[in-house]
């Protein structure tokens, strides 16, 4: 995966584009927000610094708008489980399953 990875870089997709072909570059998770493409089309939005996938699809009437986050991106994953309703330390399962 990771050999595709650095033959799609970004600088090897360029000269693909205002083509027919069928490419994009394969992007780590830092560079898509700043990627022209996701950038122009606001595909991902910032809601109390915590980067996410804005709504889609967009309507013109019925634009949709993305909800604040309910954890920070600080939380533990106890305090989230917790938060849920659910256990925070793993069952064991029984001898009879």
């Amino acid at each position: 995966m990771r050999v595709l990875a650095a033959l799609l870089s970004f600088r090897e997709a360029k000269p693909f584009e205002g083509s027919e072909a069928c490419v994009a570059p394969v992007l780590a998770p830092s560079e898509v927000e700043t990627h022209p493409h996701t950038a122009a089309r606001q595909i991902i939005v910032r809601r109390n610094g915590v980067a996410q996938p804005n709504v889609a699809p967009r309507f013109s009437r019925t634009p949709g708008e993305v909800g604040e986050p309910r954890h920070a991106a600080s939380d533990s994953l106890a305090a989230v489980l917790s938060s849920w309703g659910r256990r925070t330390t793993p069952q064991r399962p029984s001898a009879r399953e």
